[in-house]
């Protein structure tokens, strides 16, 4: 009954609207509390969701970045193969010119860190390509050098620049169908000798392979005449060639195999 009682007097007070101070006193002291707590409440479930999300998100990061890695290996893949193409080009354009047998086989040079005098260069073709000592190495219609050693992936090559090659050439501009040997000075000089003093030689001819030594294909360009040396007492002349291009900046070249 006193149970009854209470609730009667409960239900009495708030039908004349008793409570509504002690409710407003109420309602004003835990206001803030519950807005704190709801505030906290949200902050906590947004804590919560950034970090389960974390792993989504370095998952994302990891793919994207993956993504990245392939897309720059296929712009490197391409470059190579426009430069690739780019050599191709030049090679179709003289080949109807050239009287070689053979087939060309297009390498990547790599240098050689164990020659610091710069006449030889490593390139990544070897005996696996059918690549022979005695090959020739060109690019396009010039003459680079000749292979001296192969391995199965790689292949030595002695540049046309080395003192220790030697070339039958011939003076395709000279009137008189001069002849004489090439001999590599370092560099990107050559020296001429052999010349006959009834030969007719200008400054600016230019010299290609004779084929005669039967070492070096005939008809590649050697370089161009930029010096002419007499002396009195040496019966025949000399006289030095610039090549057509620098070989320290080579980055592909052709292996003739025969």
């Amino acid at each position: 009954m006193k149970w009854v009682f209470i609730a009667l007097v409960i239900f009495v007070l708030g039908l004349f609207d008793l409570f509504s101070p002690v409710r407003n006193a109420a309602h004003y002291f835990f206001a803030p509390i519950q807005f704190g707590l709801d505030r906290s409440a949200l902050d906590i479930k947004a804590s919560f969701t950034f970090y389960s999300r974390l792993k989504s998100i370095r998952n994302d990061n990891l793919e994207l970045t993956k993504e990245n890695e392939n897309l720059k290996s296929e712009i490197t893949g391409l470059k190579i193969l426009q430069e690739e193409n780019k050599i191709l080009r030049e090679l179709s354009k003289v080949r109807p010119l050239l009287s070689t047998e053979g087939e060309f086989v297009i390498a990547g040079v790599m240098g050689n860190k164990d020659d610091n005098k710069g006449t030889t260069v490593l390139l990544n073709k070897g005996s696996r390509q059918d690549i022979k000592i005695g090959d020739n190495v060109v690019r396009a219609n010039f003459l680079v050098g000749i292979v001296r050693n192969v391995s199965y992936s790689q292949s030595l090559v002695e540049l046309i620049t080395s003192p220790g090659i030697s070339i039958s050439v011939k003076d395709v501009d000279s009137e008189s169908g001069s002849e004489g040997v090439a001999t590599g000075q370092y560099g990107t000089s050559i020296q001429l000798t052999r010349i006959l003093p009834s030969d007719i030689i200008k400054i600016g001819d230019t010299v290609i392979t004779s084929g005669k030594d039967g070492i070096f294909l005939p008809g590649y360009a050697v370089g161009k005449i930029e010096k002419i040396s007499d002396t009195a007492s040496d019966p025949l002349r000399s006289a030095y060639l610039k090549t057509f291009f620098d070989f320290a900046n080579l980055d592909k070249v052709f292996i003739v195999v025969r």
